[in-house]
């Protein structure tokens, strides 16, 4: 795949991964679908945003 390709492809799939918005404990948490093909991805992603050093 491309560079091209993988840009039109994942932000589309990304935005479709069913996800649940819960409060507990004076805070808010987003709790993905653990059986759909794209939370890997998506959380690996974000696993990687955080482990960026900060500005």
């Amino acid at each position: 795949m491309t560079w091209n390709q993988t840009h039109h492809t994942t932000p589309g799939t990304i935005q479709c991964v069913p996800a649940v918005i819960a409060r507990h404990a004076r805070r808010t948490i987003l709790r993905y679908k653990a059986d759909h093909p794209w939370t890997d991805r998506l959380l690996a992603g974000l696993r990687h945003l955080q482990a960026l050093p900060a500005p």
